[in-house]
């Protein structure tokens, strides 16, 4: 059960993620995750990213996300790191240096009951100028990423900051705040536009399954 900070973060009963085959659950309904909902409305595709090269940043990620988490729980054995996760982890330390961020929430399944999807919350936590979600990646930051933390956002009670942390390979990172009018590259994603987007895939991806 929730308490202290985390009654006044989660908003809805939270679900149960099945980490090996993603899939989440609330009592024995199965509930459409992020991921699932975004590649079937076409939000996210991997076309032309050869095979090996995905597998290889897949492992990456989820090496990188183990790493922080034991780290944020007080459970990390140093010596048990792979020196290939190591740079990562020194740049989120630097992070959580910088901005002093404390992680009162880590990896965290959420849903949104009135929409009807889940996912997993990496972390929400005071620093970055107040309650903040960070969503940690270890590949630039890319226009669907942003779709994701309004995903995410909009499973908690608050209105809260948002931040896309990349993670790099050299111990460096970048953080980017989610903001009214967010620009990557050329293209310009008004806030709004993109919560009603998503917002909007979630219900004809529920509403195709519905009629189908």
């Amino acid at each position: 059960m929730a308490t202290g900070i985390e009654t006044k973060i989660i908003k809805w009963p939270q679900p149960t993620l099945d980490e090996a085959t993603h899939t989440y659950t609330l009592g024995r309904r199965v509930i459409p995750g992020f991921s699932q909902i975004a590649k079937a409305m076409g939000l996210i595709n991997f076309d032309g990213v050869p095979k090996d090269k995905l597998i290889n940043k897949m492992h990456i990620g989820s090496a990188v996300h183990l790493a922080t988490e034991f780290l944020d729980k007080g459970i990390l054995v140093s010596d048990s790191v792979n020196p290939s996760v190591l740079p990562y982890l020194e740049a989120y330390k630097q992070f959580k240096h910088d901005y002093g961020y404390e992680p009162k929430l880590i990896e965290s399944p959420m849903m949104n009951k009135d929409y009807d999807y889940a996912c997993k919350v990496d972390r929400v936590g005071m620093g970055g100028g107040g309650l903040t979600l960070v969503e940690i990646k270890t590949s630039p930051i890319k226009p669907w990423h942003i779709v994701q933390v309004i995903a995410q956002r909009l499973c908690l009670r608050p209105t809260v900051r948002m931040i896309i942390l990349e993670l790099k390979k050299d111990g460096t990172y970048t953080s980017r705040f989610v903001e009214s009018v967010n620009r990557i590259g050329s293209k310009v994603y008004p806030l709004n536009r993109l919560n009603n987007g998503w917002l909007n895939a979630a219900n004809t991806y529920h509403f195709g399954k519905e009629i189908s």
